[in-house]
């Protein structure tokens, strides 16, 4: 069962591994990174693709699903506060498993980026502390933290 296995991991194995990993080792891809002359380099340390010249690169798949949404426009209606009820859904059955018993106990938004959902989530325990456990994975962003 999906929940089952979400609740491992945040008890123990996922995170406990994680821990291990330093901010260090993202310094050092970093390092490693730009004093390596090779015009076949790759940069390990962030996450994003850039061209040869230096520039974020957009795959096809994101250029043609952005084309799909502006041609397949029908209004420029805001969404909800908390954004696309169906998106929502779906993301929950993506991660949990369609039809997971857990689905409707889980509070769902969407934001622009990452950073703005983790903003929101801190600024959300501020007026709102939990009583549960919370996991924090680390190494994570500084700009996370």
């Amino acid at each position: 069962d999906m929940e089952d296995v979400f609740r491992l991991a945040a008890k123990q194995t996922f995170s406990k591994m994680l821990r291990k990993v330093s901010l260090i080792l993202y310094l050092e891809l970093w390092s490693f990174f730009k004093k390596d002359k090779s015009a076949d380099k790759v940069n390990l340390s962030i996450g994003v693709y850039k061209t040869a010249s230096g520039k974020p690169h957009v795959f096809k798949a994101i250029r043609g699903a952005e084309d799909h949404l502006v041609n397949s426009e029908t209004d420029k209606e805001y969404n909800t506060y908390s954004g696309d009820p169906i998106f929502l859904r779906q993301a929950k059955e993506l991660i949990f498993g369609q039809g997971a018993k857990i689905i409707d106990r889980i509070a769902s938004v969407q934001t622009v980026s990452g950073c703005a959902a983790l903003m929101l989530v801190s600024h959300h325990l501020q007026q709102q502390p939990i009583k549960q456990n919370l996991v924090l994975l680390e190494p994570t962003w500084a700009n996370h933290s």
